[in-house]
């Protein structure tokens, strides 16, 4: 019962940053995975405490605690979780939650950093079945 409104030509954004930092995770985790089946292990447990850290099943910008609510600021499914709320609830910009976009750059880069490190590091030790 709700008409869409402007707010939702931000959606697009917030999927490409989405794609974005799949992108950097997957090859970064699919790297390590497929040299050291511990880390496949640890893949999943730590999916596992992203989704339920991420602010999906509550708002994380409403937490109390500042000191938590920091860390939780820093996890890219909040922020894109945050963001998608922004554009369907709290009618918000993205250029409004400036920290927020900042704390994904931060994260996104260094995850991408990562990923190309361990795939030039690992490249040649990857299992190639044929």
């Amino acid at each position: 019962g709700h008409m869409p409104t402007i707010y939702y030509l931000q959606i697009p954004f917030y999927m490409f940053l989405m794609f974005l930092f799949f992108s950097a995770w997957g090859l970064f985790g699919g790297v390590l995975s497929s040299v050291s089946r511990d880390f496949y292990n640890l893949v999943k447990s730590l999916v596992t405490a992203l989704f339920w850290m991420s602010g999906i099943l509550y708002d994380a910008t409403k937490i109390n605690s500042h000191a938590i609510r920091s860390v939780l600021m820093f996890n890219p499914v909040t922020i894109i979780v945050n963001g998608y709320r922004d554009a369907f609830i709290n009618q918000v910009w993205f250029w409004e939650r400036t920290t927020e976009l900042r704390n994904f750059a931060i994260v996104f880069a260094v995850m991408t950093i990562l990923a190309v490190w361990a795939y030039g590091k690992l490249k040649k030790d990857i299992p190639d079945k044929k």
